[in-house]
C-alpha cells in the first residue's frame, strides 16, 4: 500500500539542498512534492500536473530565467490563475515590488524566516482554500 498524498506542491528552486529540505517537511504533512529548477522545467511540470495546489518559487533559476517569469505564466493560465504562489527568495526590494504587481500570494526572505515558519504558512494558506 502506497503513502497517501493529499495535495501536490511544485517547488521551483535552484538550490537542491533547500528544495530537498522543503520536500522533507512538505511530505511529512502529506503533500506530494514536484520539482523544477528552471522556467522551462516549471512550465513542463505545470503542463503535466493540473492539480497543483501551491507553488514555492525562488527568484533566481538555473536557466538564467527568474521566478517572475514563472509567476507571470501561472497567472495567465486558466487552471492556475488562483493557485497560491509563495516567493521564497533573497531577491531585492525592486524585484519584490514586481512580484506583488504580478500577483504573488506571499513572499518570504530566506534569511529572515525558518524553514518551519515558511512551510507552516504555506500549509495554512492551502488549508484556507
Amino acid at each position: 500500500m502506497g503513502l497517501f498524498f493529499k495535495k501536490k506542491i511544485l517547488v521551483v528552486e535552484d538550490s537542491k539542498p533547500l528544495a530537498n529540505a522543503a520536500a522533507i517537511k512538505l511530505k511529512s504533512l502529506g503533500y506530494k512534492v514536484l520539482f523544477a529548477e528552471s522556467y522551462k522545467e516549471a512550465v513542463s511540470v505545470l503542463g503535466e500536473n493540473k492539480k497543483i495546489v501551491a507553488v514555492w518559487l525562488d527568484h533566481w533559476l538555473r536557466d538564467n530565467s527568474n521566478g517572475l517569469e514563472v509567476l507571470k505564466y501561472i497567472r495567465k493560465d486558466k487552471v492556475f490563475i488562483n493557485t497560491p504562489v509563495f516567493l521564497v527568495s533573497n531577491c531585492g526590494e525592486e524585484w519584490s515590488k514586481q512580484y506583488i504587481e504580478a500577483g504573488i500570494s506571499k513572499s518570504f526572505v530566506k534569511s529572515d524566516h525558518s524553514m518551519s515558519d515558511i512551510i507552516e504558512s504555506i500549509n495554512h494558506e492551502i488549508d484556507l482554500k
